[in-house]
């Protein structure tokens, strides 16, 4: 009999609980105390510097194509043509127009490992802003930040020669969102080109640490940016614009080659310098 009470009072006690639980406007919050959010997963500046990073492996992978991706051999210039190329001896590559639409699996991987990259950098960007995070100095995370913005620009860049006008996505997007809209491909290209004057300042014009982005890199792509910007321009009969913009072309690519750290190839060079010519 003591059972059978002592099994009431808990059945009892359990549907009490539960009824006044759910009264509770808090039970159902979460307050996840101990899981990693993007706002307090980075401590330090060189677990930012990691998101950085970590665009660097990405282009490498890209470009090197370890993994033999066609996606990427296409994307590296192979190009299009009714034959077949060299360096790929398939019959079903990307130069067989019978095989190439809008739903080829070249296009969609490009489009992505872009995004990517700009993910990436609104990543970095956010991150470097965190009130918890740490920076030696100023120029340090000027420097981040400078690199994050190269590398969303270089993917805006690629994107704009590639697709035209794509969504411009400036900031972390952390949820689902429905509202992005195609810009032009004017905009996408001056969208990538103040992404790069913006930080030209905070790059170095070289720097210890093999393979990272420096001041000449940019001032590369912004030739081309506004190259690619003027003869846009000129399409849309827009002289006056694309002529400034071919002045601004002009402008950088004489920075890089007369500003004392490059310059063009004048001379042949190695071991083969001195042979004969034809």
């Amino acid at each position: 009999m003591k059972a059978i009470i002592s099994i009431l009072t808990v059945c009892m006690l359990a549907v009490l609980f539960s009824m006044t639980s759910c009264n509770d406007d808090k039970f159902l919050e979460e307050n996840p105390e101990s899981f990693y959010t993007i706002d307090n997963i980075y401590s330090t500046s060189a677990q930012v510097d990691q998101i950085v990073i970590a665009i660097y492996s990405q282009l490498r992978t890209m470009w090197t194509n370890p993994g033999e991706s066609a996606s990427y051999y296409d994307w590296r210039g192979k190009g299009t043509d009714m034959y077949d190329v060299g360096s790929n001896r398939k019959g079903s590559t990307f130069s067989d127009y019978s095989t190439i639409n809008s739903n080829h699996n070249t296009f969609k991987d490009i489009y992505a490992d872009m995004y990517k990259i700009i993910s990436r950098a609104n990543l970095a960007m956010y991150a470097a802003e965190l009130p918890q995070i740490t920076w030696a100095s100023a120029d340090e995370k000027a420097y981040i930040i400078a690199q994050a913005k190269f590398f969303r620009a270089f993917a805006y860049r690629n994107l704009g020669e590639l697709f035209g006008g794509v969504p411009i996505v400036d900031e972390l997007v952390t949820g689902p969102r429905y509202d992005f809209e195609r810009s032009t491909r004017i905009e996408t290209y001056q969208f990538a080109i103040d992404d790069l004057e913006s930080v030209l300042s905070d790059l170095p014009e070289t720097t210890a640490s093999g393979g990272r982005i420096v001041r000449g890199a940019a001032q590369h792509n912004l030739a081309q940016l506004y190259l690619s910007l003027g003869i846009q321009l000129e399409a849309e009969g827009k002289s006056g614009e694309s002529q400034a913009a071919y002045t601004s072309s002009v402008n950088y690519a004489n920075q890089l080659i007369d500003g004392g750290t490059y310059s063009l190839m004048t001379e042949r060079f190695g071991k083969r310098a001195n042979e004969a010519t034809f």
